[in-house]
Protein backbone atom coordinates (compact mmCIF):
# COMPACT_ATOMS: atom_id res chain seq x y z
CA UNK A 1 0.00 0.00 0.00
CA UNK A 2 3.41 1.82 0.49
CA UNK A 3 3.73 2.32 -2.94
CA UNK A 4 0.45 2.87 -3.96
CA UNK A 5 0.16 6.08 -1.88
CA UNK A 6 3.90 6.66 -3.29
CA UNK A 7 2.41 6.35 -6.77
CA UNK A 8 -0.35 8.40 -6.03
CA UNK A 9 1.39 11.34 -4.92
CA UNK A 10 3.99 10.99 -7.79
CA UNK A 11 1.35 11.00 -10.65
CA UNK A 12 -0.86 13.37 -8.68
CA UNK A 13 2.25 15.88 -8.48
CA UNK A 14 2.93 15.58 -12.28
CA UNK A 15 -0.72 16.09 -13.17
CA UNK A 16 -0.64 19.07 -11.12
CA UNK A 17 2.18 20.63 -12.42
CA UNK A 18 1.07 20.25 -15.99
CA UNK A 19 -2.39 21.42 -15.13
CA UNK A 20 -1.61 24.52 -13.34
CA UNK A 21 1.35 25.08 -15.76
CA UNK A 22 -1.08 24.45 -18.95
CA UNK A 23 -3.78 27.49 -16.97
CA UNK A 24 -0.90 29.91 -16.79
CA UNK A 25 -0.18 28.90 -20.48
CA UNK A 26 -3.72 29.58 -21.66
CA UNK A 27 -4.00 32.69 -20.02
CA UNK A 28 -0.58 33.97 -21.39
CA UNK A 29 -1.79 32.98 -24.62
CA UNK A 30 -5.67 34.53 -24.26
CA UNK A 31 -5.80 36.93 -22.05
CA UNK A 32 -9.57 37.82 -22.90
CA UNK A 33 -10.31 34.13 -22.93
CA UNK A 34 -10.37 31.63 -25.80
CA UNK A 35 -12.74 33.49 -28.00
CA UNK A 36 -10.82 37.07 -27.26
CA UNK A 37 -7.32 38.06 -28.67
CA UNK A 38 -4.53 34.93 -29.73
CA UNK A 39 -1.29 36.65 -29.12
CA UNK A 40 0.23 33.76 -30.79
CA UNK A 41 -2.08 34.18 -34.02
CA UNK A 42 0.58 35.52 -35.95
CA UNK A 43 3.84 34.57 -34.03
CA UNK A 44 6.59 31.78 -34.95
CA UNK A 45 7.21 29.86 -31.84
CA UNK A 46 10.31 28.02 -32.17
CA UNK A 47 11.53 24.96 -30.56
CA UNK A 48 14.00 27.28 -28.06
CA UNK A 49 10.68 29.38 -27.50
CA UNK A 50 8.95 26.41 -25.92
CA UNK A 51 12.09 25.70 -23.51
CA UNK A 52 12.82 28.89 -22.53
CA UNK A 53 9.78 29.96 -21.25
CA UNK A 54 8.54 28.91 -17.52
CA UNK A 55 5.45 27.42 -18.16
CA UNK A 56 6.28 25.22 -21.06
CA UNK A 57 9.24 24.05 -19.57
CA UNK A 58 8.90 23.72 -16.38
CA UNK A 59 6.10 20.82 -16.20
CA UNK A 60 8.20 19.38 -19.14
CA UNK A 61 11.74 19.61 -16.90
CA UNK A 62 8.97 17.43 -13.93
CA UNK A 63 7.90 14.95 -16.18
CA UNK A 64 11.58 14.19 -17.12
CA UNK A 65 12.66 14.22 -13.72
CA UNK A 66 10.67 11.92 -11.99
CA UNK A 67 10.87 9.50 -15.78
CA UNK A 68 14.65 9.86 -14.82
CA UNK A 69 14.45 8.84 -11.16
CA UNK A 70 11.80 5.72 -11.96
CA UNK A 71 12.59 1.74 -11.16
CA UNK A 72 10.29 -0.46 -13.27
CA UNK A 73 7.41 2.03 -14.80
CA UNK A 74 7.22 0.85 -18.36
CA UNK A 75 8.59 -3.01 -19.38
CA UNK A 76 10.95 -2.02 -21.01
CA UNK A 77 12.96 0.06 -18.27
CA UNK A 78 14.98 -2.03 -17.22
CA UNK A 79 16.62 -2.81 -20.59
CA UNK A 80 17.30 1.09 -21.38
CA UNK A 81 18.67 0.74 -18.17
CA UNK A 82 20.96 -1.56 -18.89
CA UNK A 83 22.07 -0.65 -22.35
CA UNK A 84 23.89 2.38 -20.31
CA UNK A 85 25.84 0.48 -18.75
CA UNK A 86 26.26 -1.74 -21.50
CA UNK A 87 27.62 1.23 -23.32
CA UNK A 88 29.25 2.81 -20.71
CA UNK A 89 31.67 -0.61 -19.26
CA UNK A 90 32.05 -2.53 -23.14
CA UNK A 91 31.70 0.89 -25.67
CA UNK A 92 28.15 -1.02 -26.68
CA UNK A 93 25.00 -2.73 -26.48
CA UNK A 94 25.18 -6.39 -27.65
CA UNK A 95 22.76 -5.40 -30.05
CA UNK A 96 23.17 -4.73 -33.56
CA UNK A 97 20.20 -3.74 -34.81
CA UNK A 98 19.73 -0.54 -32.17
CA UNK A 99 18.80 2.58 -34.72
CA UNK A 100 21.61 5.32 -35.02
CA UNK A 101 19.81 8.35 -33.29
CA UNK A 102 19.34 6.01 -30.21
CA UNK A 103 23.07 4.73 -30.13
CA UNK A 104 24.31 8.61 -30.14
CA UNK A 105 22.05 9.68 -27.50
CA UNK A 106 23.39 6.89 -25.51
CA UNK A 107 27.13 7.63 -26.25
CA UNK A 108 26.78 11.35 -25.69
CA UNK A 109 25.42 10.50 -22.33
CA UNK A 110 28.20 8.54 -20.85
CA UNK A 111 30.56 11.33 -21.95
CA UNK A 112 28.27 13.27 -18.71
CA UNK A 113 27.85 10.55 -16.03
CA UNK A 114 28.05 7.59 -14.74
CA UNK A 115 24.75 6.86 -14.04
CA UNK A 116 21.68 6.16 -16.05
CA UNK A 117 19.59 8.88 -15.06
CA UNK A 118 20.14 11.51 -17.64
CA UNK A 119 19.87 9.39 -20.28
CA UNK A 120 16.00 7.95 -18.86
CA UNK A 121 15.59 11.68 -18.58
CA UNK A 122 16.66 12.61 -21.89
CA UNK A 123 14.59 10.01 -23.57
CA UNK A 124 11.60 11.35 -21.73
CA UNK A 125 12.33 14.85 -22.59
CA UNK A 126 12.04 14.01 -26.36
CA UNK A 127 8.48 12.25 -26.48
CA UNK A 128 7.53 15.51 -23.80
CA UNK A 129 9.00 18.34 -25.24
CA UNK A 130 7.51 17.44 -29.08
CA UNK A 131 4.05 16.86 -27.75
CA UNK A 132 4.54 19.95 -25.93
CA UNK A 133 5.96 21.79 -29.19
CA UNK A 134 2.67 20.39 -31.61
CA UNK A 135 0.31 22.09 -29.08
CA UNK A 136 2.26 25.30 -28.38
CA UNK A 137 -0.49 27.23 -30.25
CA UNK A 138 -3.12 25.79 -28.96
CA UNK A 139 -2.06 25.91 -24.72
CA UNK A 140 -5.71 25.71 -24.32
CA UNK A 141 -5.02 21.99 -24.27
CA UNK A 142 -2.35 21.82 -21.66
CA UNK A 143 -5.08 22.02 -19.00
CA UNK A 144 -6.13 19.14 -19.16
CA UNK A 145 -3.74 17.43 -21.54
CA UNK A 146 -1.71 16.38 -17.84
CA UNK A 147 -4.80 14.47 -16.90
CA UNK A 148 -5.82 13.01 -19.98
CA UNK A 149 -2.28 11.87 -20.34
CA UNK A 150 -2.14 9.63 -16.95
CA UNK A 151 -5.86 8.77 -17.05
CA UNK A 152 -5.86 7.40 -20.69
CA UNK A 153 -2.51 5.19 -19.85
CA UNK A 154 -0.54 6.99 -22.48
CA UNK A 155 1.81 7.74 -19.76
CA UNK A 156 2.46 3.90 -19.11
CA UNK A 157 2.61 3.59 -22.89
CA UNK A 158 5.25 6.26 -23.16
CA UNK A 159 7.58 4.67 -20.43
CA UNK A 160 7.10 1.30 -22.32
CA UNK A 161 8.60 1.05 -26.00
CA UNK A 162 10.24 4.27 -25.97
CA UNK A 163 12.17 4.50 -28.61
CA UNK A 164 8.89 3.84 -30.71
CA UNK A 165 6.94 6.30 -28.81
CA UNK A 166 9.78 9.07 -29.35
CA UNK A 167 8.78 8.51 -33.10
CA UNK A 168 5.39 8.12 -32.45
CA UNK A 169 5.56 12.21 -30.32
CA UNK A 170 7.14 13.07 -33.20
CA UNK A 171 4.42 12.43 -35.66
CA UNK A 172 2.02 15.25 -33.61
CA UNK A 173 4.64 17.96 -33.86
CA UNK A 174 4.83 16.67 -38.02
CA UNK A 175 0.96 17.14 -38.30
CA UNK A 176 1.56 20.96 -39.85
CA UNK A 177 4.02 19.35 -42.31
CA UNK A 178 0.90 17.37 -43.54
CA UNK A 179 -1.30 19.63 -43.60
CA UNK A 180 0.74 22.52 -45.46
CA UNK A 181 1.98 21.31 -49.22
CA UNK A 182 4.68 23.89 -48.29
CA UNK A 183 6.23 22.03 -46.01
CA UNK A 184 5.96 18.54 -47.64
CA UNK A 185 9.90 19.35 -48.75
CA UNK A 186 10.38 18.83 -45.15
CA UNK A 187 7.89 15.44 -44.40
CA UNK A 188 10.85 13.07 -45.77
CA UNK A 189 13.89 14.50 -43.50
CA UNK A 190 11.60 14.83 -40.78
CA UNK A 191 10.27 11.13 -40.75
CA UNK A 192 14.13 10.17 -41.41
CA UNK A 193 14.60 11.76 -38.12
CA UNK A 194 12.62 9.66 -36.48
CA UNK A 195 14.11 6.45 -37.76
CA UNK A 196 16.56 7.06 -36.50
CA UNK A 197 15.15 6.52 -33.28
CA UNK A 198 12.39 3.19 -34.23
CA UNK A 199 12.47 2.27 -38.32
CA UNK A 200 8.77 1.73 -37.58
CA UNK A 201 8.66 5.41 -38.40
CA UNK A 202 8.05 4.54 -41.85
CA UNK A 203 4.74 4.34 -41.16
CA UNK A 204 4.33 8.12 -40.32
CA UNK A 205 3.76 8.65 -43.83
CA UNK A 206 0.73 6.64 -44.06
CA UNK A 207 -0.99 8.09 -41.48
CA UNK A 208 0.01 10.94 -42.07
CA UNK A 209 -0.97 10.98 -45.39
CA UNK A 210 -4.69 9.47 -43.92
CA UNK A 211 -5.05 12.40 -41.92
CA UNK A 212 -4.12 14.90 -44.94
CA UNK A 213 -6.62 13.12 -47.17
CA UNK A 214 -9.22 13.52 -44.54
CA UNK A 215 -8.50 17.26 -43.29
CA UNK A 216 -11.85 18.64 -44.24
CA UNK A 217 -13.97 15.47 -43.25
CA UNK A 218 -15.82 14.62 -40.48
CA UNK A 219 -18.13 11.14 -40.66
CA UNK A 220 -21.22 12.27 -38.83
CA UNK A 221 -21.67 10.82 -35.11
CA UNK A 222 -24.42 8.14 -35.78
CA UNK A 223 -21.95 6.45 -39.06
CA UNK A 224 -18.56 6.48 -36.68
CA UNK A 225 -21.00 4.79 -34.02
CA UNK A 226 -21.64 2.26 -36.32
CA UNK A 227 -18.15 1.57 -37.96
CA UNK A 228 -17.07 1.28 -33.71
CA UNK A 229 -19.59 -0.90 -32.93
CA UNK A 230 -18.94 -3.33 -36.41
CA UNK A 231 -15.60 -3.49 -34.89
CA UNK A 232 -16.60 -4.16 -31.40
CA UNK A 233 -18.77 -7.28 -33.13
CA UNK A 234 -15.64 -8.43 -35.06
CA UNK A 235 -13.12 -8.04 -32.38
CA UNK A 236 -10.17 -10.28 -33.55
CA UNK A 237 -12.26 -12.34 -36.15
CA UNK A 238 -9.75 -10.94 -38.45
CA UNK A 239 -6.00 -12.21 -38.71
CA UNK A 240 -3.24 -10.07 -40.19
CA UNK A 241 -0.89 -13.12 -41.86
CA UNK A 242 1.23 -10.88 -43.05
CA UNK A 243 2.07 -10.11 -38.95
CA UNK A 244 2.16 -13.70 -38.06
CA UNK A 245 4.07 -16.57 -37.58
CA UNK A 246 6.40 -17.26 -40.33
CA UNK A 247 6.38 -13.96 -41.56
CA UNK A 248 6.39 -12.27 -38.67
CA UNK A 249 9.86 -12.32 -37.79
CA UNK A 250 11.10 -10.76 -41.10
CA UNK A 251 8.47 -8.00 -41.38
CA UNK A 252 9.13 -7.30 -37.11
CA UNK A 253 13.03 -6.57 -37.70
CA UNK A 254 12.56 -4.50 -40.57
CA UNK A 255 10.33 -2.21 -38.58
CA UNK A 256 12.68 -2.65 -35.58
CA UNK A 257 11.80 -5.02 -33.07
CA UNK A 258 13.69 -7.24 -31.73
CA UNK A 259 13.27 -10.89 -32.08
CA UNK A 260 12.60 -12.02 -28.38
CA UNK A 261 10.05 -9.02 -28.59
CA UNK A 262 8.53 -10.53 -32.22
CA UNK A 263 8.60 -14.24 -30.17
CA UNK A 264 7.24 -12.38 -27.41
CA UNK A 265 4.33 -10.68 -29.33
CA UNK A 266 3.47 -14.22 -31.51
CA UNK A 267 2.90 -16.07 -28.32
CA UNK A 268 1.17 -13.38 -26.41
CA UNK A 269 -1.50 -13.34 -29.85
CA UNK A 270 -2.11 -16.94 -29.00
CA UNK A 271 -3.77 -15.77 -25.91
CA UNK A 272 -7.16 -13.79 -24.96
CA UNK A 273 -6.74 -10.76 -23.25
CA UNK A 274 -10.24 -9.80 -21.74
CA UNK A 275 -12.22 -7.07 -22.86
CA UNK A 276 -12.46 -5.59 -19.39
CA UNK A 277 -13.91 -2.61 -17.16
CA UNK A 278 -10.48 -0.62 -17.84
CA UNK A 279 -11.51 -1.36 -21.65
CA UNK A 280 -15.09 -0.47 -20.89
CA UNK A 281 -14.18 2.88 -19.29
CA UNK A 282 -12.18 3.84 -22.36
CA UNK A 283 -14.62 2.69 -24.21
CA UNK A 284 -17.36 4.88 -22.81
CA UNK A 285 -15.12 7.79 -23.36
CA UNK A 286 -14.17 7.33 -27.01
CA UNK A 287 -18.06 7.13 -27.53
CA UNK A 288 -18.78 10.73 -25.72
CA UNK A 289 -15.92 12.04 -27.98
CA UNK A 290 -17.57 10.79 -31.19
CA UNK A 291 -21.19 12.14 -30.04
CA UNK A 292 -19.68 15.22 -29.06
CA UNK A 293 -17.17 14.86 -32.18
CA UNK A 294 -19.63 17.43 -35.11
CA UNK A 295 -19.66 20.18 -31.68
CA UNK A 296 -15.66 20.07 -31.79
CA UNK A 297 -15.36 20.38 -35.23
CA UNK A 298 -17.85 23.29 -35.46
CA UNK A 299 -16.36 24.80 -32.04
CA UNK A 300 -12.67 24.32 -32.98
CA UNK A 301 -12.82 24.47 -37.02
CA UNK A 302 -9.05 23.66 -37.74
CA UNK A 303 -8.02 21.38 -40.08
CA UNK A 304 -5.42 20.20 -37.66
CA UNK A 305 -8.34 19.17 -35.35
CA UNK A 306 -10.18 17.14 -37.81
CA UNK A 307 -6.99 15.61 -39.18
CA UNK A 308 -5.94 14.21 -35.55
CA UNK A 309 -9.49 13.68 -34.65
CA UNK A 310 -9.34 11.51 -38.05
CA UNK A 311 -6.19 9.67 -37.24
CA UNK A 312 -7.58 8.82 -33.45
CA UNK A 313 -10.61 7.63 -34.55
CA UNK A 314 -9.39 4.97 -36.81
CA UNK A 315 -7.38 4.28 -34.73
CA UNK A 316 -9.57 3.59 -32.44
CA UNK A 317 -11.51 1.04 -34.60
CA UNK A 318 -8.20 -0.61 -35.69
CA UNK A 319 -7.25 -0.87 -31.86
CA UNK A 320 -10.65 -2.55 -31.20
CA UNK A 321 -10.76 -4.76 -34.54
CA UNK A 322 -7.74 -6.14 -33.26
CA UNK A 323 -7.58 -6.50 -29.97
CA UNK A 324 -5.36 -9.28 -29.40
CA UNK A 325 -3.22 -8.28 -31.57
CA UNK A 326 0.07 -7.04 -29.97
CA UNK A 327 1.76 -6.75 -32.85
CA UNK A 328 -1.06 -4.86 -34.46
CA UNK A 329 -1.24 -2.93 -31.17
CA UNK A 330 2.34 -1.25 -31.39
CA UNK A 331 1.87 -0.50 -35.31
CA UNK A 332 -1.18 1.64 -33.95
CA UNK A 333 0.98 3.65 -31.56
CA UNK A 334 1.02 6.18 -34.00
CA UNK A 335 -2.50 6.69 -33.93
CA UNK A 336 -3.51 5.89 -30.28
CA UNK A 337 -0.65 8.79 -28.91
CA UNK A 338 -3.50 10.84 -30.20
CA UNK A 339 -6.12 9.64 -27.69
CA UNK A 340 -5.24 12.05 -24.46
CA UNK A 341 -4.75 15.04 -27.26
CA UNK A 342 -8.23 14.15 -28.33
CA UNK A 343 -9.72 14.19 -24.90
CA UNK A 344 -8.09 17.33 -23.82
CA UNK A 345 -10.15 18.87 -26.90
CA UNK A 346 -13.32 17.50 -25.94
CA UNK A 347 -12.52 18.18 -21.79
CA UNK A 348 -11.53 21.98 -22.56
CA UNK A 349 -14.64 22.50 -25.22
CA UNK A 350 -17.28 20.91 -22.14
CA UNK A 351 -15.05 23.27 -19.34
CA UNK A 352 -15.27 26.24 -21.37
CA UNK A 353 -19.24 25.85 -22.59
CA UNK A 354 -20.37 25.58 -19.38
CA UNK A 355 -23.81 24.42 -18.78
CA UNK A 356 -26.03 21.79 -16.88
CA UNK A 357 -25.36 18.89 -19.48
CA UNK A 358 -21.96 19.79 -20.51
CA UNK A 359 -20.96 20.25 -16.71
CA UNK A 360 -22.72 16.82 -16.28
CA UNK A 361 -20.77 15.15 -19.25
CA UNK A 362 -17.43 16.68 -18.20
CA UNK A 363 -17.93 15.21 -14.38
CA UNK A 364 -18.61 11.45 -16.00
CA UNK A 365 -15.42 11.95 -18.30
CA UNK A 366 -13.49 12.87 -14.98
CA UNK A 367 -14.88 10.39 -12.93
CA UNK A 368 -14.99 7.36 -15.23
CA UNK A 369 -11.75 7.79 -15.98
CA UNK A 370 -10.18 8.48 -12.63
CA UNK A 371 -12.02 5.06 -11.49
CA UNK A 372 -9.67 3.60 -14.84
CA UNK A 373 -6.87 5.09 -13.55
CA UNK A 374 -7.35 4.35 -9.56
CA UNK A 375 -8.24 0.60 -11.01
CA UNK A 376 -4.99 0.42 -13.17
CA UNK A 377 -2.89 1.07 -10.28
CA UNK A 378 -5.30 -1.36 -8.12
CA UNK A 379 -4.63 -3.82 -9.86
CA UNK A 380 -1.02 -3.10 -10.03
CA UNK A 381 -0.83 -3.60 -6.45
CA UNK A 382 -2.05 -7.29 -6.72
CA UNK A 383 0.72 -8.40 -9.05
CA UNK A 384 3.21 -6.40 -7.26
CA UNK A 385 6.19 -6.76 -7.53
CA UNK A 386 5.49 -8.49 -11.30
CA UNK A 387 4.18 -5.20 -12.69
CA UNK A 388 5.62 -2.16 -14.07
CA UNK A 389 3.07 0.75 -12.99
CA UNK A 390 3.63 1.23 -10.08
CA UNK A 391 6.09 4.48 -9.13
CA UNK A 392 9.56 3.33 -7.81
CA UNK A 393 12.32 5.68 -7.37
CA UNK A 394 16.18 3.50 -8.37
CA UNK A 395 17.47 5.26 -5.09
Amino acid sequence: MLLLLQSCLVYGLMILVMLHAGKFAYEQQYPDGFLGNDIYANEKLSFLDIITKSHFIIPILVFCLFAALRYNVGVDCGSYRQDFYDMLQKGSTGRDNYEMGYLFLLKITTLFTNKHYLHLGLLSFLQISLLYYAMRKESYLFMFYGLALFFTGTYFSLMNGIRQNIAATAFVAMIPLFLNKKYWIYILPAVIAAMLFHKSAILIILFGFLGYILRNKMLSSNIQLAILFLCLVCMNEFGLDFLRFNNISDYGAQIGYQEGEIEGYVENENMDITFGLRSCILLLNYIIVILYSRKLDEFFNSQKFRCCYNIFFWGICLSHLFYNNFTMKRILFYTTIFNPLIISYLLFYLWFNKNKSNYTVLTIVIATLTTFFGYFLFEAVQLYPFESLLYKFDF
